[in-house]
């Protein structure tokens, strides 16, 4: 699934060292941690910028900042590069690394900081221990975002404060002092600070203040997180779900499967939608010349769809593989809110499109460059080493945080993401992709970055891709399920976290893997780059970049979504990319995502619906798995 070339793996080490300021010059002791800024015995005004670096044989696990012999910050990373607010005044400071072996090293300095002081208006409570808030003040009508400054006075150290609006958790610091913004919904809200110190005391202070609506609505969103499960099409898993709106008592307004859907086989068997009582299947083949097929059997280069190759090529996939379906009935079979309820209820409780395409007609590796770059140069089967611009790359020139959360290892141990295709930028990068596990630790300390792209379990079972590596089990494969659960858990992790109220997550399916659909792809969208096929063989459907795949599930989930929302808009996953290229000011990557809607139609910003989130259902497992038959 990922190709990439490792090459140039041998100046990892020497790329870690240039990432340095260039005053700073990396200790060759082994291990050690290096302190490039702040500097030593140095005044610096708040918030304080750190960044550190770490030299060690043994790989490096982890990196801890402490402030006054207390830990502000971690990092599951051989590097520290971050901003934070500190107490004003003398502060000791101690950075320290730990590595694979169990071994732990520091580098320590003290310094002066300077910066905002509790307004000279905010006299701190004298009773021990106790919160004071300097801002906002009680009663008070506040833009949004809101500034939040407030300072304990207790006898016993304090290890912790929290910002709880509305009863919820909005943000947690480990520290003794609060200084900080928050996107907070417009209209009456309920503020309440808390301090919690070394001997287990918690002690607070509340008030009522009054948000008004920010103009610039957009810059509510603080992150951005994205997904791409693999090959399903839109009507494959979601050509029922107008079944389920009525259920509860929502419109039927989704373009869901017609009722005269139907496709022939390679001896002439008409095949019609039908419910899969499996939640495993052997696979189809969603590539170029075959998703050229699929639009139009007879004449897969003309721009007149016909939608009716669907079942022809599954068959002859089973029949050229060994497979047990040489019929291709599996091409039309469908899933209901019944196996996949936890999608049923995010999709129809968020917002959700469905006319939402894969950018390209082949299958994944090259849809999924297409999402991070909104290219791929030209290749249309496995793709090599790309010298485009990634939306991380602008990200990382903007001074915007970004991270790539990988699920599975490669056999290498390496990690397994398409941004290995772009080896050139990603080798100086390798800090900011990391496994999915910091994905749940960054929620849990509220360190979630502004933009983030979470691969799927493609190695591990998790990513809902059809077929299984046993073609003669009917017992194992790809379990949908599997993979929704597992979807559900990462999603699920971020609605209850202090980062929900300014966060979307989109998730998608990087293209249809040969599943029928009913709606044509989108023709005579822009050529990215200019660059023709350059990979095609003698045996391929001649074409260009000027034709999207076809359509794919997709939901976003935010506290901004708009309730109950169904797009219409015609859009593929680089619209994805405009979004992140419009919140934070970046120029397009290619004419691709150029001529991408913003997106911004999916959310109300003025009234966030979904402030406090829904209690979706557990998405069950137990769905039988048979690979080599159809019920």
């Amino acid at each position: 699934m990922f190709a990439r070339s490792w090459t140039k793996l041998a100046i990892v080490v020497l790329a870690s060292a240039s990432a340095a300021l260039a005053q700073c010059a990396m200790n060759a002791a082994q291990p050690t941690v290096t302190i490039c800024s702040p500097a030593k015995s140095s005044t610096v005004s708040d918030p304080v910028h750190f960044v550190a670096l770490t030299n060690s044989v043994t790989t490096v696990t982890s990196m801890d900042i402490l402030v006054d012999n207390v830990v502000v910050y971690h990092v599951a990373a051989n590097k520290v590069d971050t901003t934070m607010t500190l107490q004003p005044g003398a502060r000791h400071i101690l950075v320290r690394g730990k590595n694979t072996a169990g071994t732990t090293f520091w580098k320590s300095e003290d310094i002066t900081v300077s910066g905002s002081q509790p307004p000279p208006d905010c006299a701190l409570n004298t009773a021990q221990p106790s919160v004071t808030i300097c801002s906002p003040s009680k009663s008070a009508t506040v833009a949004d975002p809101v500034s939040f400054v407030a300072d304990t006075n207790s006898a016993t150290a304090v290890n912790s404060m929290d910002i709880l609006v509305d009863n919820a958790v909005v943000y947690h610091v480990a520290a003794n002092r609060v200084n900080t913004s928050l996107t907070l919904a417009p209209g009456a809200r309920h503020i309440l600070i808390r301090g919690k110190n070394a001997a287990g005391t918690t002690f607070w202070k509340s008030e009522d203040i009054t948000v008004t609506v920010n103009a610039t609505g957009l810059s509510q969103l603080q992150h951005i997180i994205w997904m791409f499960q693999e090959n399903r099409s839109f009507d494959h898993y979601f050509g029922h779900m107008n079944d389920y709106r009525t259920s509860i008592g929502l419109p039927a307004d989704v373009d869901g499967t017609p009722a005269n859907a139907s496709n022939a086989s390679t001896d002439g068997t008409v095949f019609t939608p039908f419910h899969l009582a499996t939640s495993c299947m052997e696979d189809l083949t969603p590539g170029w010349t075959e998703s050229h097929r699929d639009f139009n059997l007879q004449s897969p280069t003309s721009e007149t769809p016909a939608m009716d190759g669907f079942v022809w090529d599954a068959a002859h996939q089973a029949q050229y593989s060994g497979f047990h379906d040489t019929e291709g009935q599996r091409a039309m079979g469908y899933y209901t809110s019944d196996d996949l309820p936890y999608y049923h209820f995010m999709a129809s409780q968020f917002a959700m499109s469905d006319r939402w395409f894969s950018p390209v007609s082949t299958n994944s590796p090259d849809n999924r460059l297409y999402g991070l770059a909104a290219t791929s140069q030209g290749y249309v089967h496995k793709p090599g080493q790309l010298t485009a611009k990634t939306i991380f790359e602008e990200l990382e020139n903007a001074g915007v945080s970004w991270k790539v959360y990988y699920s599975d290892k490669e056999s290498d141990g390496e990690p397994a993401t398409s941004m290995n295709n772009f080896w050139g930028f990603t080798q100086n990068h390798l800090d900011k992709i990391v496994p999915i596990s910091q994905y749940f630790t960054d929620l849990q300390n509220g360190t979630l970055p502004s933009v983030a792209f979470i691969e799927a379990g493609t190695l591990s079972g998790r990513d809902e891709h059809p077929g299984t590596a046993d073609p003669s089990s009917t017992t194992s494969g790809t379990q949908i399920q599997v993979g929704a659960a597992y979807v559900a858990s990462i999603i699920n992790a971020l609605m209850q976290s202090t980062s929900w109220r300014s966060s979307a997550f989109i998730l998608a399916y990087d293209e249809a893997g040969g599943f029928y659909d009913h709606v044509p792809p989108m023709l005579g969208v822009p050529n990215p780059d200019g660059i023709a096929p350059k990979d095609l063989t003698s045996g391929d459907t001649p074409g260009d970049f000027t034709r999207t795949g076809f359509r794919v599930p997709m939901m976003v989930v935010s506290p901004f979504s708009k309730m109950n929302y169904v797009s219409h808009t015609p859009a593929d996953h680089t619209a994805i990319l405009k979004l992140i290229e419009t919140r934070f000011n970046l120029p397009a990557l290619t004419q691709r995502d150029a001529g991408q809607m913003d997106m911004t139609e999916f959310f109300d910003f003025a009234n966030p619906p979904w402030l406090s989130p829904p209690n979706p259902p557990v998405q069950p497992t137990d769905l039988a798995c048979h690979n080599n038959y159809l019920p």
